[in-house]
């Protein structure tokens, strides 16, 4: 990287003499290595190419120049990484740009047009009120990571779920079209109040919204109320569809995974069917709910059921339900998974 690339150089007098003073920012993502060697006026070298610098206590820049040293500088870069990953995550649930550097900002503008679909494909009452958002993205852009819209078409066939007599995600042969960017579709199920759509991207990027199927009249369950089984079985289908979506797009990458669910305030855990009786009225207080996750693909791959269980868990906690047993939510994924749900 160019080290005098948004740099502010002054020129000071201090004594009678003549000092350059070179203020270097604080790098945005990565470190920021030397570009090239510099020796002073006798020969003596003051800057040596490739190396990383650091500031010291004592107010000096020096080599990194132990195991520690180059530990803690990683640490930092990878947390600001992840940090403007959840920001730019954000941007597409609330709707509102987010600053970032330049390879962020290429998801960032991708994302906004996930929004303008959205907006145009699903009525106002969706995006108003009750629906869930899940979006997944490798940890870096490349805009044809996926190297033709061909791939990303076979990868969704083959990576739909079908465990419940409804496919997700759902493709509407009537609506699911190319576009510049990559494939998507939309679903308009008016008499049951349903609707759903998603975008997939060559970069990589994948995003999907629908409308609760809580409330929708085929199960004519109460008001504002969620099946905890439903919830159940809807995050591991997620989690099942991204491990093998990914596997075949990105197989490699890293990915972090968002999931929100809005307009949740109020709304109750019920029983629905053989789920037997809660012991107690759990009740969201919060008006979203919003979980993100980091995993690499081969996780995904290892046992996506295991992930989409720590997901479960923390949305129940939101509902006050704290402590759920574990082997509780297995055994519904795997009445999911034995195509008994």
């Amino acid at each position: 990287t160019d080290p005098l690339a948004s740099c502010q150089i002054q020129k000071l007098a201090v004594d009678g003499k003549a000092f350059i003073v070179i203020d270097v920012p604080e790098f945005k993502d990565a470190p920021i290595i030397c570009k090239a060697d510099a020796s002073s006026a006798v020969n003596k070298p003051i800057l040596k190419r490739g190396g990383l610098y650091v500031r010291t206590e004592k107010a000096s820049s020096e080599l990194v120049s132990s195991v520690e040293e180059m530990r803690e500088l990683l640490g930092r870069a990878l947390l600001k990484r992840g940090d403007q990953l959840l920001r730019t995550i954000q941007g597409l649930i609330s709707g509102q740009p987010t600053a970032s550097n330049e390879e962020l900002a290429l998801y960032e503008r991708e994302l906004e047009t996930a929004e303008q679909f959205f907006a145009e494909v699903l009525p106002t009452t969706v995006q108003t009120g009750g629906h869930w958002t899940l979006a997944a993205m490798p940890d870096s852009y490349a805009k044809e990571r996926v190297p033709d819209i061909a791939l990303i078409v076979q990868a969704l066939a083959a990576s739909a779920v079908t465990l419940r007599g409804w496919t997700f995600p759902h493709n509407d042969d009537r609506t699911a079209r190319n576009f510049l960017q990559g494939r998507q579709s939309s679903t308009a199920w008016e008499e049951n109040n349903y609707y759903e759509a998603y975008r997939a991207y060559l970069s990589g990027l994948y995003t999907w919204r629908a409308s609760y199927w809580d409330d929708s009249p085929v199960f004519g369950g109460p008001a504002r109320s969620f099946s905890w089984s439903g919830i159940i079985f809807q995050i591991t289908e997620f989690f099942i569809f991204l491990s093998r979506y990914y596997s075949r797009v990105a197989a490699d990458a890293n990915l972090t995974i968002t999931i929100h669910l809005a307009d949740t305030k109020g709304r109750v855990l019920i029983s629905r069917g053989n789920d037997g009786p809660l012991m107690a009225n759990y009740i969201c207080l919060e008006p979203e709910i919003e979980v993100t996750v980091e995993y690499s693909v081969s996780q995904l791959r290892a046992s996506p059921e295991d992930v989409a269980r720590k997901v479960i868990r923390r949305i129940f906690e939101v509902f006050q339900w704290t402590g759920v047993r574990d082997d509780l939510i297995r055994d519904r994924q795997r009445q999911l998974i034995d195509r008994r749900a």
